[in-house]
């Protein structure tokens, strides 16, 4: 059975251009510019209004009308990477000889050396705006950054698919480079800032800001005598006999 017609909808944030032709899809943010050729799916994208894409299927079967959340998702992922970024870490993992990375021209390139204790030496090629840099915060980890989250992911692949372990069981022989984390960058810069203080003190920033965002303080008799500056089990004592006590259902 064809849907006769069906849409979605994609809201433009402010200081992000987007522009359209035959398909052809190029976005421009605070960080770049990023361009999708979407030309090979029969899919109507157009403008409703200054700050809001659509995308229409018309007489579509099932798997045409799965295009609309696909290209919507592809957008939003170039408009994601051209206002804030994307970030994959990936960790070594070897459990004799130790595996090293050299970044090479100036993060566009990385040579991996004594995989498997191996004279080869691997190199992988970084794709167009992917920088490569080893972590300087945890050992043994390279830290992958780029606006195009299909380049980011398929460098991560490349990485990963370089140190293959060949003729061994890879049931017991597991060395090799994986990914360990996917971030947005803008976010994983507030995660880091908030992080910089004890875990106590992150818990509890986390459990005031969901308290007050859901006006559930007022009332609390030493909210306003520490003006907000509650500590860890002030914050859980508040939320066990507040929260539950109300039947409120938080999202974490």
């Amino acid at each position: 059975m064809k849907d006769i017609y069906q849409d979605d909808e994609l809201i433009i944030p402010q200081g992000v251009k987007v522009s359209i032709k035959a398909r052809d899809i190029t976005v421009t943010g605070p960080r770049g510019t990023l361009n999708k050729n979407l030309r090979h799916l029969n899919i109507e994208i157009k403008f409703a209004g200054q700050d809001k894409l659509k995308f229409v299927v018309y007489h579509g079967g099932r798997k045409h009308v799965a295009c609309i959340r696909t290209v919507r998702s592809l957008v939003n992922n170039m408009i994601i990477g051209v206002t804030k970024g994307f970030q994959y870490k990936m960790r070594y993992v070897y459990a004799h000889f130790p595996i090293n990375c050299i970044i090479n021209n100036g993060g566009k390139d990385v040579e991996i050396r004594n995989f498997l204790g191996q004279k080869v030496v691997f190199r992988v090629q970084m794709r167009e705006g992917v920088i490569v840099a080893a972590s300087t915060n945890q050992k043994d980890e390279l830290t992958l950054t780029g606006n195009d989250l299909e380049a980011v992911s398929q460098c991560a692949a490349d990485i990963q698919q370089s140190c293959l372990v060949k003729k061994k069981d890879i049931r017991k022989f597991l060395d090799g480079i994986y990914v360990s984390e996917r971030n947005v960058l803008e976010d994983l810069n507030k995660d880091t800032q908030l992080s910089s203080g004890s875990a106590a003190e992150v818990c509890s920033h986390r459990l005031f800001t969901m308290l007050k965002q859901n006006n559930l303080l007022q009332g609390i008799t030493f909210y306003d005598s520490y003006h907000g500056s509650l500590s860890f089990m002030q914050i859980v004592a508040v939320h066990h006999f507040v929260v539950r006590g109300s039947g409120f259902q938080p999202q974490m």
